[in-house]
């Protein structure tokens, strides 16, 4: 690796008004990587079609002979994909030597805009996507998540399963399909490419232009279900089974991506993460816990989420609730001591410097930040934020938090 190459993030070059490709140099890397991102997705689902925009990136690689013919040329040359399925935005993810970059952009635009779907392939990708919802529901872990989110946002498309469940994906019909494809790709408000990679590729942004269909914006902003709930209404949404172990999810909404003070719900995570944590310790002495507590902040367009998951074998709805929530609320009125917090900061800062290494990571931050009209953060500043953070000012954050929204668990 040349060693004179400095790292570099988020150099936006805009194709048109609504697709943008943005570049970083990753000299550390030893593949490169382009992610497609499309605005949308399971933000708009609904118990009716939950599923769609999982299934549509199935179909998207298989659902044509031609489709599945292109998607094996690529992994022919080299090339891993994956399905990027967050909840405001959506796409693929392509791993590739950083030679071929230039040589598979034309092909993955070819994939993603000049190929058609076919019944027969799309009926076999829904057999699939049943499976794989089948598989899913066995994982305690995913399973207590889903079911925390649904009693969180309800009918919102925050609150819908990724994969959707049976009874949406069987009732999704090639015409839905279509006009998914038609609303959320072709016609995409948004798109963005994001190419990391070990050098410079200078020629991408004309390189994707020429390969691309450039349209303007056509669609309307679509409507969205909210929930409303009482505030301080615990909802406990349970899919419990005979064994003797059970994953808890336990957790409130909190502030979204474009709130500044992401960073303090950040450092709060590790401060109450793993063995030794604040929490962890607490709950060991109370509850039949069998593994570590981790907690988890997630940061969404509309609202953010932040949560704990613990593995016990004891789970009685009301006692824990009650003894969870009050862990929290502690949090609004004891501040972590000075020595707690260092260590909380250090690491907050190694884990951000973790995803700039990281391309799936890096490219699911940017896209984040793009899609909610925010500038890059320079990890420089970043930096200095987190060193600089009191914990007065996480105590008052997890005090505004808590009046935020209510609680909510979920328990398998």
């Amino acid at each position: 690796k040349d060693a004179s190459i400095q790292p570099q993030y988020a150099h936006q070059v805009s194709i048109t008004e609504n697709q943008s490709v943005v570049s970083n140099v990753v000299p550390a890397s030893t593949l490169a990587h382009i992610t497609v991102y499309f605005e949308g997705g399971r933000r708009f689902e609904h118990e009716k079609n939950a599923g769609m925009t999982q299934l549509l990136m199935m179909c998207m690689l298989n659902g044509s002979e031609e489709k599945r013919k292109i998607k094996e040329k690529l992994e022919n040359s080299g090339v891993r994909i994956e399905i990027e399925n967050s909840a405001d935005f959506f796409g693929l993810h392509f791993s590739v030597h950083p030679t071929l970059v230039e040589k598979v952009i034309p092909i993955i635009a070819k994939l993603i805009y000049h190929t058609e779907f076919t019944e027969n392939f799309i009926n076999e990708q829904k057999l699939l996507l049943l499976k794989d919802q089948s598989a899913k529901l066995q994982e305690p872990f995913f399973r207590s998540v889903e079911l925390f989110y649904q009693s969180l946002f309800g009918v919102h498309g925050y609150g819908q399963p990724r994969l959707g469940t049976a009874f949406s994906v069987l009732h999704i019909e090639p015409k839905h399909l279509a006009y998914a494809y038609t609303q959320d790709i072709a016609q995409s408000n948004s798109t963005l490419w994001i190419v990391t990679s070990p050098k410079k590729h200078e020629d991408i942004p004309l390189l994707v232009s020429q390969h691309i269909p450039k349209n303007e914006k056509t669609i309307e902003a679509r409507a969205q279900l909210f929930s409303m709930f009482p505030k301080k209404q615990i909802k406990v949404t349970k899919d419990t089974h005979s064994e003797n172990l059970h994953s808890v999810c336990m957790g409130l909404k909190t502030i979204s991506i474009k709130d500044p003070r992401q960073h303090y719900l950040e450092i709060m995570q590790i401060y109450l993460s793993g063995s030794g944590g604040v929490l962890s310790d607490a709950l060991v002495e109370k509850l039949n816990l069998v593994d570590t507590v981790k907690a988890y902040h997630v940061h969404l367009l509309q609202a953010g989420v932040f949560f704990i998951q613990l593995k016990s074998k004891q789970v009685q709805d009301a006692s824990l609730f009650e003894y969870l929530q009050t862990i929290f609320t502690s949090l609004t009125k004891i501040s972590p001591s000075h020595d707690a917090l260092d260590i909380a900061k250090e690491l907050a800062i190694m884990g951000k410097k973790h995803r700039l290494q990281h391309a799936r990571e890096l490219s699911y931050d940017i896209g984040s930040r793009y899609f909610a009209g925010l500038p890059w953060e320079e990890p420089r500043l970043i930096e200095q934020n987190i060193r600089k953070t009191q914990s007065d000012e996480l105590t008052g954050m997890m005090g505004d938090v808590m009046d935020f929204d209510s609680f909510a668990m979920g328990i398998c």
